[in-house]
């Protein structure tokens, strides 16, 4: 794979007739090498069926919807007609992540224009954003930016 990576780098530097053909062969042939050496890991993929992502499309919009407010399990879960641990279960599936810390990342994104507006106190964010406090709102917002929020715009102007 190296060889064919050196080939290609050598094809570019040198511009020759029809290089950039000779190039897209190269990529494809590396592609298949690394294709066939994880033949095995792709056999485990199982995609998603249909229904399963018009779930989590129905989840998402409620999240993206209702991120303001207090969103229970049992509704979320009443929203896609599932049970709640199935509903877990098929978020953390589709998407990686938990539905608790989706909504956090979510809320904390959502409070980024607040904070920047430097209009609003920390406690009238966290509420806006659906945080139960602005303790909470704070925490997440630092492992969100590695910042607390009144932070937030000296830092970025500091980097500018």
């Amino acid at each position: 794979m190296i060889q064919k990576l050196n080939e290609t780098e050598a094809l570019f530097d040198q511009k020759t007739f029809c290089y950039e053909l000779k190039i897209k062969g190269l990529l494809c042939e590396i592609f298949g090498m690394i294709l066939c050496e994880h033949q095995n890991d792709l056999a485990k993929f199982v995609p998603a069926n249909q229904l399963e992502l018009e779930r989590l499309e129905q989840m998402l919009d409620y999240l993206n919807t209702h991120f303001e407010s207090v969103i229970s399990l049992q509704e979320l879960a009443d929203q896609v007609h599932l049970s709640k641990e199935v509903c877990c279960r098929l978020f953390k599936k589709m998407t990686g992540k938990t539905i608790t810390g989706y909504l956090e990342e979510y809320r904390v994104n959502q409070s980024l224009p607040l904070v920047q507006s430097s209009q609003y106190s920390m406690i009238q964010i966290a509420d806006m954003t659906g945080f139960s406090n602005a303790s909470r709102f704070a925490r997440a917002f630092r492992r969100q930016f590695g910042c607390n929020p009144g932070e937030y715009n000296s830092l970025k102007l500091q980097k500018c």
